[in-house]
Protein backbone atom coordinates (compact mmCIF):
# COMPACT_ATOMS: atom_id res chain seq x y z
CA UNK A 1 0.00 0.00 0.00
CA UNK A 2 2.77 2.66 0.80
CA UNK A 3 4.59 1.82 -2.24
CA UNK A 4 1.22 2.14 -4.65
CA UNK A 5 0.90 5.50 -2.56
CA UNK A 6 4.22 6.71 -3.53
CA UNK A 7 4.08 5.75 -6.91
CA UNK A 8 1.01 7.66 -7.34
CA UNK A 9 2.63 10.78 -5.49
CA UNK A 10 5.57 10.06 -7.71
CA UNK A 11 3.29 10.14 -11.31
CA UNK A 12 1.74 13.49 -9.94
CA UNK A 13 4.96 15.15 -9.30
CA UNK A 14 6.25 13.69 -12.75
CA UNK A 15 3.38 14.78 -14.38
CA UNK A 16 4.07 18.82 -13.43
CA UNK A 17 7.26 18.30 -14.78
CA UNK A 18 8.95 17.56 -11.84
CA UNK A 19 11.49 15.22 -12.27
CA UNK A 20 12.37 12.94 -9.27
CA UNK A 21 15.39 11.91 -9.90
CA UNK A 22 18.67 12.97 -11.92
CA UNK A 23 20.93 10.95 -13.68
CA UNK A 24 24.23 11.58 -14.63
CA UNK A 25 26.17 9.30 -16.83
CA UNK A 26 29.29 8.55 -17.76
CA UNK A 27 30.41 6.68 -21.11
CA UNK A 28 33.81 4.64 -21.50
CA UNK A 29 34.90 2.92 -23.67
CA UNK A 30 34.05 -1.01 -22.02
CA UNK A 31 31.53 -0.10 -19.46
CA UNK A 32 29.25 3.18 -18.98
CA UNK A 33 28.19 4.48 -15.41
CA UNK A 34 24.94 5.68 -13.90
CA UNK A 35 24.96 7.90 -11.02
CA UNK A 36 20.71 8.08 -9.78
CA UNK A 37 20.27 11.08 -7.35
CA UNK A 38 17.24 11.77 -5.47
CA UNK A 39 15.90 14.78 -6.06
CA UNK A 40 12.87 14.73 -5.00
CA UNK A 41 11.51 15.81 -1.19
CA UNK A 42 10.65 11.81 0.01
CA UNK A 43 11.72 8.75 -0.75
CA UNK A 44 11.88 7.10 -4.24
CA UNK A 45 11.35 3.83 -4.90
CA UNK A 46 12.65 2.24 -8.45
CA UNK A 47 14.25 -0.65 -10.57
CA UNK A 48 17.91 -0.86 -12.41
CA UNK A 49 17.76 1.46 -15.32
CA UNK A 50 16.96 0.56 -18.77
CA UNK A 51 18.96 1.40 -21.93
CA UNK A 52 17.60 3.03 -25.14
CA UNK A 53 19.17 3.26 -28.44
CA UNK A 54 17.71 5.76 -30.92
CA UNK A 55 16.80 4.30 -33.77
CA UNK A 56 15.22 6.44 -36.52
CA UNK A 57 13.27 9.28 -35.00
CA UNK A 58 12.41 6.61 -32.13
CA UNK A 59 13.75 5.31 -29.02
CA UNK A 60 13.70 1.68 -28.62
CA UNK A 61 14.81 -0.58 -25.63
CA UNK A 62 18.33 -2.13 -26.03
CA UNK A 63 19.09 -3.18 -22.47
CA UNK A 64 16.70 -3.84 -19.90
CA UNK A 65 17.90 -3.80 -16.07
CA UNK A 66 21.35 -3.14 -16.44
CA UNK A 67 22.16 -4.84 -12.90
CA UNK A 68 20.98 -8.00 -14.54
CA UNK A 69 23.60 -10.26 -16.77
CA UNK A 70 22.89 -10.56 -20.09
CA UNK A 71 21.03 -13.22 -21.80
CA UNK A 72 19.38 -13.81 -17.90
CA UNK A 73 15.89 -14.81 -16.88
CA UNK A 74 17.15 -11.80 -13.84
CA UNK A 75 14.81 -9.45 -12.19
CA UNK A 76 16.42 -6.35 -10.16
CA UNK A 77 15.06 -6.26 -6.82
CA UNK A 78 13.18 -2.85 -6.13
CA UNK A 79 15.64 0.04 -4.75
CA UNK A 80 14.52 2.55 -2.27
CA UNK A 81 16.50 5.78 -2.72
CA UNK A 82 16.72 8.60 0.42
CA UNK A 83 16.13 11.97 -0.08
CA UNK A 84 19.48 13.19 -1.76
CA UNK A 85 20.84 9.62 -1.63
CA UNK A 86 22.98 8.42 -5.02
CA UNK A 87 23.35 5.11 -6.09
CA UNK A 88 25.39 3.85 -9.23
CA UNK A 89 25.17 1.32 -11.53
CA UNK A 90 27.90 -0.17 -13.95
CA UNK A 91 26.59 -1.12 -17.45
CA UNK A 92 28.81 -3.75 -19.82
CA UNK A 93 27.90 -1.93 -23.49
CA UNK A 94 26.11 -5.22 -23.89
CA UNK A 95 22.89 -5.58 -25.18
CA UNK A 96 19.84 -7.72 -23.20
CA UNK A 97 20.50 -10.57 -25.43
CA UNK A 98 24.46 -9.86 -25.33
CA UNK A 99 25.13 -8.01 -28.43
CA UNK A 100 27.68 -5.30 -28.07
CA UNK A 101 26.50 -1.53 -28.70
CA UNK A 102 27.96 0.20 -31.93
CA UNK A 103 30.71 2.91 -30.64
CA UNK A 104 28.84 5.43 -32.91
CA UNK A 105 24.98 4.62 -31.49
CA UNK A 106 23.23 7.44 -29.51
CA UNK A 107 21.81 5.71 -26.36
CA UNK A 108 20.31 7.47 -23.02
CA UNK A 109 19.54 5.61 -19.27
CA UNK A 110 15.95 5.30 -18.47
CA UNK A 111 14.59 4.65 -14.79
CA UNK A 112 10.80 4.14 -14.01
CA UNK A 113 9.44 2.48 -11.01
CA UNK A 114 7.97 -0.48 -10.38
CA UNK A 115 5.35 -2.11 -11.78
CA UNK A 116 2.28 -1.70 -9.91
CA UNK A 117 -1.20 -2.97 -10.19
CA UNK A 118 -3.01 0.06 -9.18
CA UNK A 119 -1.25 2.19 -11.98
CA UNK A 120 -1.21 -1.00 -14.46
CA UNK A 121 2.36 -0.08 -16.14
CA UNK A 122 5.87 1.29 -14.81
CA UNK A 123 5.94 5.14 -13.94
CA UNK A 124 8.65 7.08 -15.32
CA UNK A 125 11.01 8.53 -13.09
CA UNK A 126 13.81 9.83 -14.91
CA UNK A 127 15.59 9.85 -18.61
CA UNK A 128 19.23 10.53 -18.64
CA UNK A 129 20.85 13.43 -21.52
CA UNK A 130 22.06 11.37 -24.59
CA UNK A 131 25.34 9.55 -24.78
CA UNK A 132 27.54 7.89 -27.01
Amino acid sequence: MRRAVVLASLLAAFHANATPLAIRVEAGATSVVIAITNVSKRPVVFVSPDIDVLKGPAWVPFRLEVSCPCDSLCRSKIIELAVGATRTFTWDRLSTDCRPVSSSATLRAVVRGPSSEQLHHNVLLGISDAFH
